[in-house]
């Protein structure tokens, strides 16, 4: 475990929040986009049919306040599905970002503990050698 494992996990929780934020929000673009095209099936095959009716206007009027009530619906589900991948892609960034921060910080780590580690190789060398000028001085 390092410094940045906590946020880490927060970003990458963020990260997926986000991802299905999106792709919830993809559907609700493809459902509306689904309903306009229904809308206008719709508004052909009852133009067709009613030409004799005569509450062919308010019908009409009623169907045009429901297409732009629907071209409303996607362009905001539009703007926020752009917005969402923005946020992603800042997401994403920062989590990259701390994610090599980690590395960098792992790098220190193991630097430090094979400085360390030959630190104490040298000394356990220099310390043979050192002792082993005493003993022949002690044998002459």
């Amino acid at each position: 475990m390092t410094p940045y494992s906590t946020a880490l996990r927060l970003q990458t929780r963020e990260v997926d929040e986000i991802k299905l934020a999106i792709r919830l929000e993809a559907e609700t673009l493809a459902a509306t986009a689904d309903s306009q095209r229904a809308l206008e099936h719709t508004l052909i095959r009852e133009r067709a049919v009613q030409q004799l009716w005569h509450a062919r206007d308010a019908w009409e009027a009623r169907m045009r306040r429901e297409q732009a009530r629907l071209a409303a619906e996607y362009k905001a589900s539009d703007a926020r599905l752009a917005a969402l991948r923005r946020q992603a892609a800042e997401a994403y960034g920062k989590m990259r970002a701390i994610e090599e921060a980690e590395t960098r910080w792992r790098s220190a780590q193991e630097a430090v503990e094979a400085a360390a580690e030959q630190a104490e190789a040298d000394d356990l060398s220099a310390g043979r050698f050192l002792s082993v000028p005493r003993r022949r001085r002690n044998e002459s």
